[in-house]
């Protein structure tokens, strides 16, 4: 397997009414000004998106500086400090940006290393260190991951789930390389498990091995990388952990997956089977261009409209209110969508869409305003747009 370059780490969001109202989707955001959305990025407190000039917004939970300095209460704002940013990547109290010349930078909390510097908690973005020239960043609960040109993949934070991948449950404050590990073309995260295509030695993995989520046959934890030798006869695009499930996209637009089914987030009935061990393919899933993988939900992209499947709880299917669960993968009411970001971790979930025109889409959970209409709504069960300053 040969894969030709790095894709920038898709970060994610995925969610009972903790507010007073659940939104249908008729309720639009206030205001609104020129900004055009380029990526973005959730943690599952609070949202990220990179503009086409550059810019970094921010909105959602606003403590611990996760989204910059005396952030207003309500809605998107400018994260002051950032210029030339070309990809974010969001934690549970921490983010990360990424700039064109290559540098890392991080805002947050650093109370288990996650910004990557010699310093300690800051809302004003500080410079990670890693030695070395940045192509695409990542971001779990509290680790920190940066994939770097050569192909070398650099964590920091916390390992309590072996996510630095140097076999301990320690917390590193500063970056460093995971070794043993191939040259990197591209890489996803979860709050469980790391999954990495390399150029020319196929996936690998690490992390919990929770319902056979790394794919290697059985349940093992693995501390350090393993390669997942079930997928070395195929094409492998994407590689992505959710919560107890992983998922492969392949080059001709297929898709595979393993681990648990209970939310039918295999593409298969819900519970039946409870789990699969070995990577197989997503029934009735083709052309899709890209995958994003929430904790128990699933984003394919086809022709830029978002197929979902899988987990519903908190409307995270974008299809409506009265579905549970679903083990077949079915368009959302978008399109022209490039790009969906999901929360990594967690139970409640909500998702945003960026559109090829700039603009963006939001639904699901939204107790702590992480779809970034700036309103008192708990839930969305079908997309609103998000209005950008």
């Amino acid at each position: 397997m040969t894969r030709t370059g790095p894709l920038l780490f898709l970060a994610a969001l995925l969610g009972m009414c903790l507010l007073v109202a659940c939104g249908s989707g008729t309720n639009q955001p206030p205001g609104g000004g020129d900004a055009k959305a380029e990526r973005a990025a959730a943690g599952p407190f609070h949202s990220l998106v990179v503009t086409d000039d550059g810019r970094v917004l921010g909105w959602g939970l606003r403590d611990e500086g996760r989204i910059g300095c005396s952030a207003p209460t309500t809605g998107p704002w400018v994260i002051p400090g950032l210029e030339g940013i070309v990809a974010v990547a969001a934690g549970h109290s921490h983010s990360l940006a990424l700039a064109a010349d290559g540098t890392v930078y991080a805002f947050g909390n650093d109370t288990l290393g996650q910004l990557g510097y010699s310093g300690t908690t800051s809302c004003s973005p500080v410079q990670s260190e890693v030695e070395a020239t940045v192509v695409a960043i990542g971001a779990a609960l509290d680790t920190s991951f940066a994939l770097d040109d050569e192909g070398g993949l650099w964590t920091w934070g916390t390992s309590e789930r072996y996510l630095l991948g140097d076999g301990s449950t320690a917390t590193r404050q500063l970056p460093a390389k995971v070794a043993g590990l191939p040259a990197v073309v591209s890489f996803n995260v979860s709050e469980n498990a790391v999954f990495a295509v390399t150029e020319s030695e196929g996936v690998w993995a690490w992390g919990l091995g929770h319902a056979g989520m790394l794919g290697t046959g059985d349940t093992s934890t693995q501390t350090t990388p393993v390669r997942i030798t079930a997928l070395d006869e195929y094409d492998v695009v994407q590689a992505l952990p959710g919560n107890a499930y992983g998922l492969a996209l392949l080059a001709d637009g297929t898709v595979l997956g393993w681990g648990s089914n209970a939310q039918g987030q295999l593409g298969r009935t819900p519970g039946s089977p409870a789990t699969v061990l070995e990577p197989a393919p997503i029934p009735g899933l083709a052309g899709v261009d890209s995958l994003t993988a929430g904790p128990m939900t699933v984003v394919a992209i086809i022709d830029g409209v978002p197929h979902t499947f899988g987990a519903n709880p908190e409307g995270e299917l974008g299809r409506g209110a009265d579905l549970g669960s679903q083990g077949t993968a079915l368009p959302v009411d978008l399109d022209g969508v490039t790009h969906v970001a999901m929360r990594l971790s967690g139970v409640q979930s909500s998702a945003l869409a960026v559109h090829a025109d700039g603009s963006l889409s939001g639904w699901g959970w939204n107790a702590y305003g992480q779809v970034g209409t700036g309103q008192p709504v708990g839930k969305y069960y079908t997309p609103v747009s998000v209005a950008l300053p």
